[in-house]
């Protein structure tokens, strides 16, 4: 694949769709232009669920470091230590809500195991 046509041409695409959002994103799904893992990963990206109404125009970095590092988390899934500790009690309660005694169990041994504190 010559990498520089490539992103040549993408760029281009992306500057004739600037002002069309939603009309490149499905010019690129019926090119097929996403693998499934991209498609997955950009499902499932808590940083993009979190953002509502974002607008582009309020971005200002200081640096490009700081521009790559938001750009890169967009598409970062590692929950942190926290979030999963919070999950698992959520779930713990719901399944014991939902009177799920086996699995509840089952979640509460393995919480233990890897040393999550249970708070209901």
């Amino acid at each position: 694949m010559d990498y520089d046509k490539f992103d040549k041409n993408l760029i281009l695409l992306l500057n004739i769709f600037s002002d069309r959002p939603n009309h490149l994103i499905q010019f690129l799904l019926d090119n097929d232009a996403f693998k499934q893992t991209f498609k997955n990963r950009v499902i499932k990206s808590d940083k993009l669920n979190s953002l509502k109404d974002f607008d582009s125009s309020k971005m200002d970095f200081v640096d490009f470091t700081e521009m790559n590092d938001f750009f890169s988390k967009l598409m970062d899934n590692k929950k942190s230590k926290k979030n999963i500790d919070k999950e698992m009690n959520e779930k713990l309660f719901e399944m014991i809500y939902n009177e799920d005694y086996e699995n509840a169990t089952k979640l509460r041994d393995y919480m233990n195991k890897i040393k999550i504190k249970i708070k209901l």
